[in-house]
C-alpha cells in the first residue's frame, strides 16, 4: 500500500518553471526530490503567511528571470546591429579612402620622379653654365690685361706726344722770337 500523501507533487513534466530553474543545479535525483517536497511545502498554505508570499516572489523572479534573457536579446541585437552597420560603413569608408591613398601615392611617386629628373637635368645645365661662366671670367680676366697693357701703352705715347709738343713749341717759340727779333731790326733800321 502507499502511504498518503499531504501533499501532492505534479509530474515533472508540467513542473512549474521556478522550480524547473532550481532543479537544474540539482546533481542526483534524490536532491532532486528534496528540492520539489521543500517547494511545494513552501508553496501551500495562508497566503499571508511567509512561505507562501516568499513562493509567489520566488516564482515572480524566475519569470523576470526566464525573460530577462529574450529582453538582452532584444537590447542587444539592435545596438549590435547598429554598430555591425557603422563598422560596415566605416569599413566602406577606410576601403575608399585606402584606394584614394594609394592613387595619391602613386601619383605623388610619378611626380617625385619627373622631378628627379628634372633635377638632373637642372643639375647638368648648372654644371654647363658655370663652365661658361668660368671661360667668361677668363675671357674678361684676359681683356682686362689687354686693356691694362693698351693703356700703359697709350699712356707713354701720350707722355712722349706731350714732351714733343712742348719742344716743338719751344722750338717754335724760340724761332719765332729770333724772326720776330729779326724783322724788328729791320723795320726799325730802315
Amino acid at each position: 500500500m502507499s502511504e498518503p500523501k499531504l501533499i501532492d507533487f505534479p509530474a515533472e513534466a508540467h513542473e512549474a518553471a521556478e522550480l524547473q530553474v532550481m532543479l537544474t543545479g540539482c546533481a542526483t535525483e534524490a536532491e532532486r526530490k528534496a528540492v520539489r517536497e521543500a517547494f511545494y511545502t513552501f508553496a501551500q498554505g495562508d497566503p499571508r503567511t511567509f512561505g507562501v508570499q516568499f513562493a509567489v516572489l520566488l516564482a515572480a523572479h524566475v519569470r523576470a528571470l526566464k525573460a530577462a534573457p529574450e529582453a538582452l536579446k532584444k537590447a542587444v541585437t539592435g545596438t549590435f546591429s547598429e554598430v555591425n552597420n557603422t563598422v560596415a560603413s566605416h569599413r566602406v569608408a577606410v576601403k575608399q579612402a585606402q584606394a584614394t591613398l594609394s592613387q595619391e601615392v602613386a601619383t605623388v611617386g610619378q611626380q617625385a620622379a619627373l622631378a628627379n629628373q628634372d633635377l638632373c637635368h637642372l643639375r647638368e645645365e648648372l654644371s654647363k653654365c658655370s663652365a661658361t661662366l668660368q671661360d667668361v671670367f677668363a675671357g674678361v680676366v684676359e681683356e682686362r690685361k689687354t686693356i691694362q697693357a693698351a693703356t700703359g701703352t697709350i699712356l707713354s705715347i701720350s707722355e712722349r706726344r706731350i714732351i714733343f709738343g712742348l719742344l716743338a713749341a719751344f722750338a717754335a717759340g724760340v724761332v719765332s722770337c729770333g724772326a720776330a727779333m729779326w724783322i724788328w731790326t729791320v723795320l726799325c733800321a730802315s
